[in-house]
This record gives structure tokens, C-alpha cells and sequence, in this order.
């Protein structure tokens, strides 16, 4: 019961990494465009 508690514990501690690599990643992908956008607004 132990071991079985324990590995959902595992799954959930691996999920919130991975959802915080998909927003870096979005956050990667968007930002140059942000700043692009922002770039040709300012001139």
C-alpha cells in the first residue's frame, strides 16, 4: 500500500516539471515575437 502511495506521489512531482518545461518552452517560442512586434510598434 506504501510502495503504491508512494509512486502516485512520484507521478504527480514528475508532472509539475513538465508542465513548467511547456510554458518555458511557450514562453520561449513567443517571446522573440513579443519583442519583434514590440520593436516595429516603437519605430
Amino acid at each position: 500500500m506504501s510502495y503504491a502511495h508512494e509512486e502516485k506521489g512520484v507521478e504527480v512531482v514528475g508532472v509539475v516539471p513538465s508542465i513548467a518545461m511547456v510554458l518555458a518552452g511557450l514562453v520561449v517560442a513567443i517571446f522573440p515575437a513579443l519583442v519583434q512586434l514590440y520593436l516595429l510598434v516603437a519605430n
